[in-house]
C-alpha cells in the first residue's frame, strides 16, 4: 500500500495505450488496482494465529463510523467462519488494534488459511450503496502446502491391455483400449482422434499440433516483433518420417513424428507416449541451423484444439478479475469458476489477457 501507478516505461505492457476507463466507460482490468492502492483504509497484522490486526484510518477528514469491518476466514478457498465488528471509531489518521474470535483449532495440517477482510457501508452514502465493500485486504494465515484439493478428484481409468493397429493401406496409426480410443493421421503425423473413458478430447476437425505463434499485442507491434517473427506463424512442416512402436515391458506406445521445416532451416521431432489409460505425454525437440535467418519465435510448445462445450472452468488462485506479477494484490485468492469468454478482456489495441496468478489448483470441464 502506498505505491503509485505512473507510465514512465513505453514497453509497460499493462498501461500502455488502454487508460485506466475504455472509450465506453468498462473499466479496464487494471482500474481494479488503482482502486485497491487508493483505498482510504487498511488492515495490517499483528499476529494472525491469534487473531489480532491493526486497522488504519487513512482518510485526512473523517473517521469510521459509517463502516463495519466484516472478517472471513477460508480453509483451502473455502469459508469456514465469519464475523463482524460494528463499532469502528477510528479517528482520520489514527489506527486501533482488533482481535478476531476466529478458531485455527480443528483445521487441517496441510490446509492453507486465508483472512479476508472486508470494509463496508453501513448506511448509504453518494453514489455508494448501503453494504458496499469500500476497501479490503486478504491476509495467509498459514502458507499453501500445495496438497489441498478443492475440487473432487476425478474417477480413474482402469487399467486395460493397450492395441496398436498399423495397416500399410490404412491412413491412420490406430491405439486402442478399454478406456480410450486414439489415432494419428499418417499423412500429417498429428493427432486426428482422442477419445477417453467415452468423452472426446478434440474439437470437431481439431488436432494437437506444434506452435510457434501467438496474438501479437500493440508493443510487439510497435518493436516490428510480429514482422520478424513471422517465418514462425505458419512454417511449412513436411512429414519425413512416422513409426509407432509397442513397449513389450510396459503398457504404452509410443508414436514418432519427424518433419522438415525448410522456410525456418529447422528440423522438429515429436514424440507421443500412449498409455492404456489414455494419457498422452508429449515431447517435441527442434534442431535447428546454425546460419537460420528466422532465429527467434513468439512461442515454442503445441496447441491443441478442445470441444467447445470444454469452456468452463475452476480454479484456486488469484481473481475473478485477470492478474499478473506486478498487478495481482487487488484480486483475492479464492475459488472462482468461469468460461473462456470470462477469461478474456476487449482491450481496444491487442494486449495479454486472461492471465491469473498463484494458481493452487485448476480443473477444465464441460459443465455437466
Amino acid at each position: 500500500h502506498g505505491g503509485e501507478y505512473k507510465k514512465t516505461d513505453p514497453s509497460d505492457n499493462n498501461f500502455n495505450c488502454n487508460g485506466i476507463i475504455g472509450p465506453d466507460r468498462q473499466l479496464n482490468p487494471h482500474a481494479y488496482e488503482i482502486a485497491h492502492e487508493y483505498q482510504n483504509i487498511w488492515a495490517s497484522a499483528i499476529d494472525l494465529k491469534a487473531g489480532k490486526i491493526k486497522v488504519l484510518n487513512e482518510y485526512f477528514f473523517r473517521d469510521l463510523k459509517n463502516y463495519k469491518l466484516v472478517w472471513t476466514l477460508l480453509e483451502d478457498g473455502k469459508a469456514i467462519q465469519n464475523g463482524e465488528i460494528t463499532d469502528l471509531n477510528i479517528a482520520p489518521q489514527q489506527t486501533a488494534e482488533y482481535t478476531l474470535p476466529y478458531k485455527l483449532d480443528n483445521i487441517g495440517a496441510q490446509s492453507e488459511v486465508l483472512l479476508n477482510i472486508d470494509f463496508k457501508l453501513k448506511t448509504a452514502e453518494p453514489l455508494m450503496n448501503a453494504g458496499q465493500t469500500v476497501a479490503y485486504n486478504q491476509f495467509i494465515v498459514t502458507e499453501d502446502k500445495h496438497s489441498c484439493c478443492a475440487f473432487d478428484t476425478p474417477a480413474q481409468a482402469v487399467t486395460s491391455k493397450i492395441k496398436l493397429e498399423n495397416k500399410k493401406k490404412s491412413d491412420q496409426i490406430i491405439i486402442t483400449s478399454d478406456n480410450m480410443n486414439v489415432s494419428f493421421d499418417k499423412n500429417t503425423g498429428l493427432l486426428k482422434k482422442y477419445t477417453v473413458l467415452g468423452n472426446d478430447m478434440l474439437g470437431e476437425g481439431g488436432t494437437l499440433k506444434p506452435n510457434f505463434w501467438r496474438a501479437p499485442t500493440d508493443n510487439d507491434m510497435g518493436a516490428g516483433i510480429h514482422r520478424s517473427y513471422k517465418a514462425w506463424k505458419n512454417p511449412d512442416m513436411k512429414l519425413i518420417g512416422l513409426t509407432a512402436t509397442k513397449d513389450k515391458k510396459g503398457n504404452t506406445v509410443t508414436v514418432k513424428a519427424e518433419y522438415d521445416l525448410a522456410s525456418v532451416e529447422s528440423k522438429l521431432t515429436i514424440s507421443y507416449v500412449v498409455t492404456d489409460a489414455g494419457a498422452i505425454h508429449v515431447f517435441e525437440k527442434m534442431t535447428t541451423s546454425e546460419n537460420m535467418k528466422a532465429k527467434e519465435m513468439f512461442r515454442y510448445g503445441m496447441m491443441m484444439d478442445l470441444p467447445y462445450n470444454m469452456d468452463k472452468s475452476d480454479f484456486y488462485g488469484r481473481g475473478p478479475t485477470e492478474n499478473y506479477s506486478d498487478r495481482k494484490l487487488s484480486q483475492n485468492l479464492g475459488i472462482y469458476h468461469q468460461t473462456a469468454d470470462e477469461q478474456f478482456f476487449p482491450y481496444i489495441r491487442p494486449q495479454e489477457t486472461g492471465t491469473k496468478t498463484q494458481i493452487r489448483l485448476g480443473e477444465q470441464h464441460n459443465g455437466k
